[in-house]
Formats: structure tokens, sequence, C-alpha cells
């Protein structure tokens, strides 16, 4: 147990400082801002530190710093040492030169903005960080691991152009902000399991080498991917409805379902492609109809046949469902006027049972037209109508079965 001289935060040798009310050194007191004196005894004990080759800073408070120098020159000449900053705590801006040793930010708190742009990382683990300003990593290189699973990007992140020379996992982050990763590569997996995206996620032009996962995860704003590639072979992975709802609007998605359909489709994976070219047309078709709005007679045939009926390709099973609907839609019909006769000599007043009308719907609708029934005078129309719909729809139904089963 700690003696009263001596800091009360576990593992701290250091003198308890006086104007702290918990018994904590100078620091890690929250108390060490309130004056420039302090701020600058903080500094300055961090700098030698750092020169020393000591670059260790667990649950340090650091306040704003009085010289305007925040990072940048805290670990110049501690860039090839693990540098501690578990559970620290930054005022103001916080930026950094170059670190080419382990960076470890658990749960650490940046109250300011972050720049730090075209840094070297070797390893980063900021797992359970929070970031209440910009985060800013444009350009910078992880060599080997980037740890960010639970992090909290409260305001704007940005990764454009980033650098993951092995593994990045953002699993369980939470992006209140825009979260930029435009042109970012990874080459080894990513990860973004369970994130929450709340503003703008932009991964235009990023390139995954190697699997990437967005299972669980959840995109409240604009999404978009366009110009993003999967190299051959490897897999993307997005929930698609209605197992789950991932993007903010039914009009949002389209161009991640169309990156992770190309993904599945050159790996082989048709079942997987066709669930995601669904999703993506479905997509399309719900940002036409935003789009053209009251412009009804221009969505809604693709709307009717292209997604409900055709279920654009992938659901062939609909069309057999529709099928049957305008069968015994017609055979009601027919039933319900006594519409058919077997003899056209007592056209008008032969009364059909309902078996005969069903059975002369299913030969009308396939065209198969034995003559035992025909349609009365009044009724052809009505009869050559059944036949077009289902001359069209045994034709759709032959396209889905092959696009689906025959790839």
């Amino acid at each position: 147990m700690s003696s009263p001289e001596q800091c009360s935060y576990e593992g701290c040798s250091e003198a308890a400082w006086a104007d702290d009310p918990n018994g904590l050194c100078l620091y890690h007191s929250p108390e060490n801002g309130n004056s420039g004196e302090t701020a600058l005894a903080v500094w300055a004990r961090a700098r030698a530190k750092a020169k020393a080759c000591d670059p260790s800073f667990q649950g340090w408070h650091f306040p704003e710093d009085p010289r305007g120098q925040g990072l940048l020159r805290l670990f110049a000449d501690a860039n090839t040492l693990d540098i501690r900053l578990d559970r620290a705590t930054f005022h103001g801006r916080a930026w950094l030169c170059v670190v080419t040793g382990s960076l470890v930010c658990r749960e650490t708190v940046f109250m300011g903005e972050v720049f730090w742009p075209g840094v070297s990382f070797w390893a980063a683990s900021f797992e359970g960080a929070h970031f209440h300003g910009p985060a800013q990593f444009m350009a910078a290189t992880f060599a080997e691991g980037a740890v960010f699973n639970g992090a909290v990007f409260h305001a704007d992140a940005h990764f454009g152009s980033v650098r993951f020379a092995y593994t990045a996992s953002f699993e369980r982050a939470i992006f209140e902000g825009s979260a930029v990763f435009a042109q970012a590569r990874f080459e080894n997996w990513a990860s973004w399991r369970n994130a929450q995206f709340g503003g703008t996620a932009q991964f235009g032009l990023a390139r995954f080498e190697n699997n990437a996962n967005f299972a669980g995860a959840r995109f409240n704003g604009m999404v978009s991917f366009h110009g993003a590639s999967v190299q051959q072979g490897k897999d993307i992975v997005f929930d698609v409805p209605p197992e789950a709802a991932p993007f903010s609007g039914p009009d949002q998605g389209e161009t991640a379902y169309r990156l992770a359909e190309e993904a599945a489709r050159a790996r082989g994976d048709h079942r997987r492609a066709g669930q995601y070219h669904y999703a993506e047309q479905c997509a399309v078709e719900h940002e036409n109809r935003r789009r053209q709005g009251r412009s009804f007679w221009r969505w809604l045939p693709g709307l009717v046949f292209g997604r409900w009926v055709f279920g654009f390709g992938e659901r062939p099973r609909r069309v057999l469902l529709a099928g049957l609907v305008v069968i015994l839609l017609f055979g009601v019909l027919f039933w319900s006027m006594a519409g058919i006769t077997p003899n056209a000599d007592e056209a008008t007043a032969y009364s059909p049972d309902l078996a005969e009308c069903l059975y002369f719907s299913i030969v009308t609708f396939t065209t198969l037209g034995y003559g035992d029934f025909a349609p009365k005078p009044n009724f052809r129309l009505l009869a050559g109508m059944e036949a077009l719909a289902g001359v069209a729809l045994i034709a759709v139904f032959i396209v889905g079965l092959t696009r689906k089963y025959m790839r």
C-alpha cells in the first residue's frame, strides 16, 4: 500500500503533489494544468524521460503544452522504444513526428486534435481510446498491427492514404463524425466488425489486398466504396437484408454491395454474389424512387417486375408465385362471371364450376390449348391477357433459373 507521501496511482513511485486532493503526483493529477508553471513542469519532465529513453507515461495527465509543441519533440529521441501511454489524458493538440517503436495508447483520452500525418508506426494499439477532437493519420504507415478496437472517435477520423502493412482492426469502434479511409491500403486482413459509423464513411479507392470484414457494422450516414478494390480470391463481408440492415436507408450501400459482389464472383462464390447483387439492385431501385419522386410511372414497372416479380434475376421462386397468383386470379374471374363453356352453342347458358375454371386458367396460362373449354365471346380478351402473362412469366422464370443455377 502506498504511503501518504507517495502517489496514489498504482505502480507510481513519484511523490504525491500537495495540491492534488486525491494524493496523486504532479504528472498524474488532473489539476496540473491549472497554471502555466505546473504545465511546463509536466512537459519538462516528460521530455527528460524521453531523452533518457524512458518513454513510459501510463496514466499521465498532459495539460495543454504552453510552448505549443505537444508530442512533436517528446519522443524525438525515443523512436526505437515501446512508448506507453495507457490511460493517459492529453489536453490541447497532440502531434507526433516519427515513431518506429510500438505505441500503446489503450484507453487513452485525447481531448484536442490528434495530428499525426505521415507518421511511421511499427505497431500501435489505441484500444478503447477516446478521440474528442479530429484524429488526423493521413498518409501514416503502420508496419505491424494497428488496433483501434473499441476506440471512440467523437469528431472526424482521417485515415486517408494510410498504409496498413499488417493487420488493421477497428472492431466495435465508434465513428461519430466522418470516417475517411479513402485511398488507404490494407495489405493484410482488416476488420470493422460491429463498428458504428455515425457520419459519412468514405472508402473510395481503398485497396483491400486480403480479407475485410464489416459483419455487424452499421452505417448511419452516407457511405461510399467508389473505386475500391479487393484482391482476386479475397473476401469482403457485409450484412445483407433481411438478416440485418447495415445501412442508414434502403437507398444506401450500392457501392459496398457491388464491391462485395465482384469479390465473391471472382472467387467463385456465386451464391453469395447473388445475395450481394440483389441487395445492390434494391439500393439502386430505392435511389431511383427517391430521385424520381411522384413520377411513379418511371419507377413503378421496375419495382413491380424487376424486384417483386423477377427478383433482379436472383429470386426465380417469386416468378412461380406470381404465376400461381395469375392462374388463381383469372380462374376465379372466369368462375364468378361464368366466362367459359365446353360448347359454343351453349355459350350464354353454361355455368362452369370452380375446378373447371381453374383447369381452363392453367391451360390458358401455359398456352396448351386443349380445346375442351373455350372462353365465351365476351371473355376472349381476358383469356388473351392471361395467355400473354403466362408467356412472359414462363420466359422470365427460365431466364432467372438459368442465371441462378447454371453459372
